[in-house]
């Protein structure tokens, strides 16, 4: 990680889930790992980070479907 082109700041948040950035990576996992109660992000409602969380999987899924 240390010779990656990246700020402190993005390897904080990866690394150590620091700051708005590590704090969403948080939700993700905690989301992931369905650990309900540590599924928080800056005051959101829990159906809305459902909400962003479907919407971005499957946008991830179409993108990866037009890529191939």
């Amino acid at each position: 990680m240390q010779e990656l082109p990246v700020s402190d700041e993005i390897k904080n948040a990866i690394l150590k889930h620091e700051g708005p950035i590590g704090e969403a990576i948080s939700c993700v996992l905690a989301y992931e790992l369905q650990q309900w109660d540590k599924t928080t992000f800056g005051g959101l409602d829990s159906a809305v980070i459902s909400e962003i969380f479907v919407s971005s999987s499957h946008q991830t899924f179409v993108s990866s479907t037009l890529m191939n």
